[in-house]
């Protein structure tokens, strides 16, 4: 019955439906558990042991008496979505969302995905933006689920430890950055250069777009916004997502922007 229910939970479906999501990894777990998130299950491949186990053991300890159970490696396999299973998934309770109105009090850089479909490239986005002082994330309708097993073990815990608003629609978010006169900058190959911007905004909103497209349509009917680029070497279009998100967040710092104390 355990299997069959955390096997539901890798489709977003079983996921939204239950409030619930899959922790794949004893270092993922055990930041949820650090976090506070309830933890529902606990399962162990029985050849988990191998080469981990300390960590394993701190789980153990840190997990509620009770919730763990040891599962044969084949069907171990049928709930992990990584080609070499890391021998631990824990099931727990998805945080509850901060609610959409607190995005008026964030004071700092706030890093808006737009539609960004690839998980690892979220889950790293969130994990270099958490690193780098923003004080929040909004992930626009269109992204991938944030509690893709993918998506949280990219993160590497940090999707427990910073706002994170989903599901959010672009004119909806746009209103409340225009009534609170928060500056949008929009990330593009054409915007103006970082290294030539003389000053940053203490409260900032950044927007990057997938790959493939950019940012979406809706952004740039937005009045009042400012396109800005990463300096890159000449044959050099783009970075993924992640990898901007972390150079800009970087710059920003060293120029003094305001962050996440």
């Amino acid at each position: 019955a355990t299997v069959s229910r955390l096997a539901k939970l890798r489709a977003r479906k079983g996921r939204e439906e239950s409030g619930r999501f899959l922790a794949e990894g004893p270092r993922v777990v055990l930041e949820a558990l650090s976090a506070g998130l309830c933890c529902r299950a606990l399962v162990v491949s029985n050849s988990a042991s191998e080469g981990e186990a300390e960590l394993l053991s701190k789980v153990l300890s840190a997990c509620p008496k009770g919730l763990a159970s040891l599962l044969p490696e084949r069907e171990f396999g049928r709930l992990c979505d990584t080609r070499t299973p890391q021998g631990m998934i824990g099931e727990f309770d998805q945080p509850r969302p901060p609610d959409f109105e607190t995005l008026r009090d964030l004071d700092g850089t706030v890093v808006v995905l737009d539609a960004v479909r690839d998980p690892g490239n979220v889950g790293t986005a969130v994990r270099c933006a958490a690193a780098l002082g923003a004080v929040g994330l909004v992930l626009t309708r269109g992204c991938v689920d944030l509690w893709n097993s993918k998506t949280v073990r990219a993160s590497a815990g940090a999707a427990f430890r910073i706002p994170i608003w989903t599901d959010i629609e672009v004119p909806v978010l746009a209103e409340l950055l225009e009534q609170e006169s928060t500056p949008i900058w929009l990330t593009a190959s054409e915007g103006t250069s970082l290294l030539e911007l003389d000053q940053t905004p203490g409260t900032v909103a950044l927007v990057f777009g997938n790959e493939a497209r950019g940012v979406g349509r809706e952004w740039r009917r937005i009045k009042g916004l400012q396109t800005v680029s990463l300096p890159m070497s000449a044959g050099v279009e783009s970075l993924n997502v992640a990898s901007a998100v972390a150079a800009i967040l970087g710059i920003l710092m060293t120029k003094g922007g305001r962050g996440r104390g």
